[in-house]
C-alpha cells in the first residue's frame, strides 16, 4: 500500500480544484434528447466529522448520442428544494430541455 500524506493530498487536490471549478461551470448544449442521473456514495469530512454523502452525476446523451457527465451535486437531503437547485443551476448553463429524464423514483421529483 502506498502512503500518501495529508500535506501531498491538500497540494494535490488544490492541484486540480481550477480545472474542476472551469469543468463544473461550463456552458452545456440547449438539449439533450435523454438524460438521467447515477449517484456514489462517498465518505467526506464535513465540518470534522466523516459521513457517508451521495455524490449525484447528472448524464445528459447529445444529439450525436455521446454520453457527458453534466452536473455533479451532492447534498445531506434529496428533496424538491435539492432536486430544484439542480435543474437551476442546469438551466443557468445553457440547458433548456431534456426530452426524456429516467428519474427513477427520486424524493421530490413529481412524475
Amino acid at each position: 500500500a502506498m502512503e500518501i500524506s495529508p500535506a501531498e493530498i491538500s497540494r494535490l487536490t488544490g492541484s486540480v480544484l481550477p480545472a474542476v471549478r472551469e469543468r463544473r461551470n461550463r456552458t452545456l448544449e440547449t438539449v439533450y434528447p435523454f438524460g438521467g442521473r447515477e449517484f456514489m456514495l462517498f465518505r467526506v469530512r464535513v465540518n470534522g466529522v466523516v459521513e457517508t454523502r451521495a455524490i449525484y452525476n447528472i448524464l445528459g446523451v447529445d444529439i450525436a448520442r455521446k454520453k457527458y457527465v453534466i452536473g455533479l451535486y451532492s447534498s445531506e437531503n434529496q428533496g424538491a428544494k435539492f432536486w430544484l437547485g439542480v435543474l437551476t443551476d442546469l438551466k443557468k448553463r445553457g440547458v433548456e430541455d431534456i426530452m426524456i429524464a429516467c428519474i427513477d423514483g427520486l424524493k421530490g421529483f413529481p412524475e
